[in-house]
């Protein structure tokens, strides 16, 4: 028997060796928008973690904001 061409056998049931091989436009543009989503996950995952250490080392809120967070009126 033959092995199915790619168009009989469908997008679907690819592996990823025969999608990068045809589609190399697609890969790359799916292989940048993996690698910027996991950097948005990472800078995420920084960020809360030091406003956490920040609000539980000071308290919250701080000393120029009212009691809701907004900025206190002189």
């Amino acid at each position: 028997m033959y092995k199915k061409s790619l168009i009989q056998k469908g997008i679907w049931k690819m592996n990823v060796w025969e999608f990068t091989n045809n589609n190399l436009i697609s890969s790359f543009i799916l292989s940048g928008f993996s690698i910027l989503v996991l950097a948005c996950m990472i800078v995420e995952i920084i960020t809360q973690t030091l406003r956490h250490w920040n609000i539980h080392k000071h308290g919250y809120p701080p000393k120029h904001c009212d009691s809701d967070g907004k900025f206190k009126s002189d």
